[in-house]
C-alpha cells in the first residue's frame, strides 16, 4: 500500500459544484485514502466449507540468505512476514528486524530483543511473542488495518479457539517451547519456536491443523502441514498448561 500514490489519486478527483469548499474537498481526499487502505486488508480463504477452512498464507523460510545473510534464528520474523502478507502488508525480514528494534526501544527494552537469551541458546535477535504482538499494533498505529492480541488457550479450549479464530478470519502466531526438526518426522528439538496456524479440517472426531513452519525450507503455497492431529500438536507446544499465541485480525 502506497499512501502517497493513493493521496495523489485522490487529488485528481474532479470537484463537483457542491464540493467547492476547501474543507469538504479535503475530507473527501482523506476518505478516499482511508478506503484505499481498506481494500488491501482482508485475508482470503482458499477453502471455506463447514468443517474445513483454510486462510491463504504464503510460506517463508527464516534462513533465507537474501534476507537473513547472518543466519539468525528468525522464526518469529518469518512468521510475522507470512501473517502480514496475508493482510496485504509486504515486508522483508530485514525490515521486520528494524521495526522490532524500534518497537523494543520504544518500550525501553522490555522484550530484550538485543539481549542474548537462554531460550534461544544465546543467539542474537530472538523475538518474543509480546514483541510480535506489539509490532503488529505498531503497524496498526501507522495506518494499516491489522490488530493483535497476545492470549492463550487451555487444553479444554484449544481446538475451539482455533476454530473460532479461523472461522472469523483471524490468524494465530503460536509460541512453542519446541520445534519440529524435519517436515517428515515427529522429532522435536528443545528450542523455542513460532508457527502460524491458518486452518483446520475436521474428519470424524479428529481435528487436523494447517500450520506454517518457517524452519522448513518449502516454497510459497505448494507445501504445508495439513495433517497435524490437534491433540499431538498440543502435546508439543504446551507450556505451563497453556498454549500462548498472538491472535491477528483486522481492526
Amino acid at each position: 500500500y502506497n499512501k502517497k500514490h493513493s493521496l495523489q489519486s485522490c487529488k485528481n478527483i474532479s470537484t463537483p459544484l457542491f464540493l467547492k469548499s476547501y474543507w469538504i474537498r479535503f475530507c473527501a481526499m482523506v476518505l478516499c485514502a482511508v478506503f484505499s487502505v481498506t481494500a488491501l486488508s482482508a485475508p482470503k480463504f482458499s477453502v471455506n466449507t463447514y468443517n474445513h477452512k483454510v486462510i491463504q498464507v504464503p510460506h517463508y523460510y527464516e534462513y533465507d540468505s537474501n534476507e537473513n545473510p547472518n543466519g539468525y534464528w528468525w522464526c518469529g520474523h518469518a512468521s510475522l512476514k507470512m501473517t502480514l502478507e496475508a493482510f496485504g502488508i509486504k515486508r522483508d525480514l530485514q525490515t521486520i528486524h528494524k521495526v522490532f528494534l524500534e518497537v523494543d526501544k520504544l518500550r525501553g527494552g522490555t522484550y530484550n530483543y538485543t539481549t542474548k537469551q537462554e531460550s534461544c541458546k544465546y543467539q542474537d535477535y530472538c523475538a518474543d511473542f509480546g514483541l510480535i504482538g506489539e509490532t503488529i499494533n505498531w503497524f496498526k498505529k501507522n495506518g494499516f488495518r491489522i490488530s493483535a492480541k497476545v492470549t492463550d488457550s487451555s487444553r479444554s479450549s484449544f481446538v475451539r479457539d482455533i476454530k473460532n479464530n479461523i472461522n472469523s478470519g483471524k490468524l494465530m502466531i503460536v509460541y512453542s517451547p519446541h520445534y519440529r526438526m524435519s517436515s517428515d518426522s515427529n522429532s522435536w528439538g528443545e528450542i523455542k519456536h513460532f508457527y502460524v496456524i491458518h486452518g483446520y479440517k475436521v474428519v470424524g472426531n479428529k481435528t487436523y491443523l494447517y500450520v506454517r513452519d518457517p524452519f522448513q525450507k518449502i516454497t510459497a503455497y505448494q507445501t504445508e502441514y495439513s495433517n497435524f492431529d490437534s491433540d499431538l500438536w498440543w502435546s508439543h507446544i504446551v507450556e505451563n498448561n497453556v498454549v500462548r499465541y498472538v491472535r491477528v485480525s483486522e481492526w
